[in-house]
């Protein structure tokens, strides 16, 4: 058996022909700074060749749909173990995903309910019990008092006749088929009549039903008195169970009920995604305090809808309103004639209704959502499931537990049921009881990496990167297997030391069961844990991509080395009361105004949800003088001074293309086209700026799109990416690539890192202080044409935080998330210089993150939580 990954001549990015061994079945850690080449070994040279080689051992017609990577820049990596990673990410997009659902419960949880559960009546909530035909019938048809002599009628589909009694005669139709079919029940279903009875008490109706021929177990069945204003009501000849109180027969009871991926079990209202959007007024009515004339509705502003305007004008004329009069001061009859429409004007509901009309149409969908708010669905109470499963119960020491409200639990409240289920009941099978084991070992798991007080419900794409590599992990800290590669990024990013040590602890189990796991990684803690550091460096960029240290390394005491003067006494503050996020609370907390604070505590205390999304958005609609809806609300906040604005920097860099470069977000590229195209050779051949960009057709290679590859498709064959022959990979035509200015030509600026390239332009004093930014953050090795979606996390943090630093920067409130994401110590302590400066400009500063760094710049270090509301 091998010993170690061998990986040799690794040139990916800015690897330097890296030839280096991971031990087999060890916790190997990357270490170095960012941009040094760890994610590019990991990820983009060991993971990317170990998924392609594992799609082409696929029979040819699987990996003739795949999406497959392209051939790693490696002369070689054996042996290729199959490979597990988790990149700090969060891809999910869909409405319908939750943590649940991630986490791999769900369908667990499912099948609890539906072999130990027991279903109930949607209106009085009991238990379904034994019951004869007759009483179902009766409960069924009401309290209404019925003729004797009018016939009640027992029908089966015509085409489901056929199924059942394939090569029997059929009944003979003692109704009239027009007039029964289209003036009776106003359907163009066609029906045979299987039996009809007249009674006069239930015993004698249990009798008669018996006489109905065995129909088969689900079969519908169809009832019709003459004395129910022609209602026909739906009938299980085989459901023998129903509620005592009114009748309300059971359902078959099938899994498919549990799912909201299937179409049996999604709640009809919400189509199983547990919110349904509804119009919000706020978003439709930008103004109470403007008129119509003065665009107090901000639907007119779309150009589909304008023409409504001069209706709506007419009819309030019509009607002796003023188009002048503010919102605010409209009559009730005015405002009916808005919401509910006019003579002319169809009412802001019946454009609504247009509107949902078109919902194929793209851009409707758009303008819809613009003007919507999302709320949780009434119906279902946000379970996404139809009645007949959120109503199924389980009991426990005389209590009911409703599947729909389990599913509103949180982690830990899940892993609390079931361990009571397991105490209180021990009549499970063998399977029931496999499958409690398994769930609660991974809710364990779970709450054992901060995830306890994660709702279950929770929509995965509203997870932070962190939480959402946590809830992955969870599935693969529980694997049972072994001989595989697992490749964590930065798996201790947000994480308490307790924390991380209960998350190392998991590792050293998948490593114990024989797999070999590569983390790439800046925690002090996880580098002395692991069986083997490797050091990639010395720089980043082209300054790294060595390995310059493999071995143990010993732990020793953190140091930090930082020039910085004595931190400020706060004068005025931000206060915030009574903060509270779906059903927990943060009662007082506070902010010094010109000052630093660091956000600490355990991950699943809610930083994220309280200081991140919540605190930013009340404070920016305290700072524009608005009330808008939110998910969250506050009882006070109180602003010592006013703000310019309020930013949110974190690692999201919101809709980057897989053609976005690092010159294009910072705005640097557009410069170095100006400078292209001033030059006296441009000008005699008429080139202008976008010549030189290879996103415009006016430069761009026609050949390969200004990609600068070729890919070949082959149809029993791996695919062949060639480099495009005309611009010989550069991406611009080459009359204009290799146009020269002297010192570089066109390609080499964009390729080479911009310390190359930007100090010999002629910038203004704006692109010089971004220039100056750049340096601080230690971004200048990166090239103006780098994809931003090759860049490691710490580089990707940075950037986003320059895109906000293009404009001068003064008087705003600064929020950080994970700073510490993906940077090494050093890189830290020129950012901690940097923060202190952003801070003596006038700006306030918080840092959502647990390193140790930040407390030496910071003047109130907040350790953070919050209590479920009820508490």
């Amino acid at each position: 058996m091998e010993e170690a990954i061998k990986i040799r001549g690794a040139r990916v990015h800015n690897l330097k022909n890296v030839d280096i061994d991971i031990p087999i079945n060890q916790i190997t850690c990357l270490k170095g700074p960012s941009g040094s080449g760890k994610s590019s070994l990991a990820f983009h040279t060991i993971y990317s060749e170990s998924k392609r080689r594992f799609l082409n051992s696929m029979p040819d017609s699987f990996r003739f749909f795949s999406d497959r990577p392209l051939k790693a820049d490696v002369d070689d990596i054996y042996p290729v173990l199959p490979v597990f990673a988790l990149a700090q990410a969060n891809p999910v997009l869909s409405s319908r995903s939750n943590v649940m659902d991630v986490m791999g419960a769900t369908e667990k949880l499912q099948k609890i309910f539906f072999f130990e559960g027991v279903q109930t009546c949607s209106e009085h909530k009991i238990p379904y019990e034994e019951m004869e035909l007759g009483e179902i019938v009766d409960g069924l048809l009401g309290d209404q008092v019925l003729d004797e002599k009018l016939a009640l009628h027992f029908l089966i589909k015509k085409d489901d006749y056929i199924n059942l009694f394939e090569g029997q005669a059929l009944p003979s139709r003692s109704l009239n088929e027009e007039d029964f079919i289209i003036q009776s029940l106003k359907t163009s279903d066609e029906f045979f009549e299987i039996l009809r009875i007249r009674y006069k008490n239930l015993d004698s109706l249990d009798k008669r039903l018996k006489e109905i021929p065995e129909i088969k177990n689900g079969q519908k069945l169809y009832i019709f008195h003459e004395g129910l204003k022609k209602k026909l009501i739906e009938f299980d000849f085989s459901r023998i169970k129903a509620c005592p109180t009114c009748g309300e027969a059971s359902v078959d009871h099938k899994l498919e009920y549990f799912s909201p991926y299937n179409a049996l079990g999604a709640c009809d209202t919400c189509s199983g995604h547990g919110a349904i959007l509804v119009p919000n007024e706020k978003k439709i009515f930008s103004d109470m305090n403007l008129s119509i004339e003065q665009g107090a509705i901000e639907i007119f502003n779309y150009k589909r809808i304008a023409p409504y305007k001069k209706h709506l004008i007419a009819d309030f004329k019509a009607a002796g309103v003023r188009p002048y009069t503010p919102l605010k001061d409209l009559n009730e009859n005015a405002m009916n004639i808005l919401k509910q429409g006019g003579r002319n004007f169809p009412g802001i509901d019946g454009i609504f209704a247009y509107l949902e009309r078109k919902k194929y149409k793209k851009h409707i969908r758009i303008l819809l959502r613009r003007l919507q708010t999302e709320e949780k669905c009434h119906e279902c109470d946000g379970s996404r499931v139809c009645a007949d499963a959120a109503n199924t119960i389980i009991e426990l020491g005389g209590k009911y537990f409703f599947y729909k409200d389990v599913l509103n639990y949180t982690v830990d409240e899940l892993s609390y049921f079931l361990i009571d289920l397991v105490k209180k009941r021990k009549d499970f099978n063998s399977y029931v009881k496999n499958l409690l084991k398994t769930v609660l070992s991974s809710l364990k798991t779970a709450h054992s990496i901060g995830l306890g007080n994660l709702r279950l419900l929770k929509k995965t794409k509203k997870l932070s990167p962190g939480e959402y590599q946590r809830l992955l992990m969870v599935k693969y800290l529980s694997y049972e297997g072994s001989g595989s590669l697992f490749i964590f990024d930065e798996p201790s990013l947000g994480l308490s030391d307790q924390e991380q040590a209960k998350l190392f602890s998991g590792i050293k189990e998948l490593r114990d069961q024989g797999n070999t796991v590569l983390i790439v990684e800046h925690s002090e803690y996880f580098h002395y844990q692991s069986d083997m550091v490797i050091e990639m460096g010395e720089g980043a960029g082209h300054k790294g991509g060595n390995v310059i240290f493999t071995g143990k390394v010993r732990k020793k005491k953190q140091t930090f080395h930082l020039d910085l003067p004595k931190k400020r006494k706060p004068n005025s503050w931000i206060k915030v009361k009574d903060l509270i996020f779906e059903d927990r609370i943060c009662k007082n907390i506070k902010f010094p105004i010109d000052g630093i604070s660091q956000v600490i505590g355990e991950s699943s205390s809610g930083k994220t949800n309280f200081i991140v999304n919540a605190l930013p958005t009340l404070i920016s609609d305290e700072i524009n003088h608005k009330k808008s809806i939110h998910d969250f609300s506050a009882k006070e906040l109180i602003l010592d001074d006013m703000f310019e604005d309020v930013i949110v920097i974190n690692s999201n860099m919101g809709n980057v293309t897989s053609r976005s470069t690092v010159g294009s977000f910072l705005g640097f590229s557009p410069e170095l086209r100006k400078h292209f195209a001033k030059l006296e050779v441009s000008q005699k051949l008429g080139l202008e700026k976008g010549h030189f960009s290879t996103n415009s057709d006016l430069g761009k290679c026609q050949t390969c799109g200004g990609t600068g590859k070729h890919i070949v498709e082959m149809v029993y064959l791996e695919d062949i990416e060639l480099v495009c022959e005309d611009c010989k990979g550069k991406g611009l035509k080459p009359e204009i690539a290799n146009i020269f200015d002297g010192r570089l030509s066109v390609w080499e600026s964009f390729s080479r890192p911009m310390d190359d390239v930007i100090p010999f332009l002629k910038l203004t004093p704006k692109w010089k202080r971004i220039w100056d930014y750049v340096k601080i953050l230690n971004l200048n090795y990166l090239s103006l044409n780098r994809r931003l979606n090759s860049l490691s996390g710490g580089e990707r943090q940075r950037i986003n935080l320059l895109g906000y630093l293009t404009k001068q920067i003064r008087g705003h409130v600064l929020v950080f998330e994970n700073l510490s994401f993906g940077l090494s110590t050093k890189e830290l302590e020129r950012l901690c210089q940097f923060l202190r400066r952003l801070c003596d400009t006038g700006n306030t500063i918080i840092i959502v993150d647990n390193h140790p760094i930040f407390r030496e710049i910071s003047e109130q270090v907040v350790n953070f939580t919050s209590k479920p509301l009820n508490q």
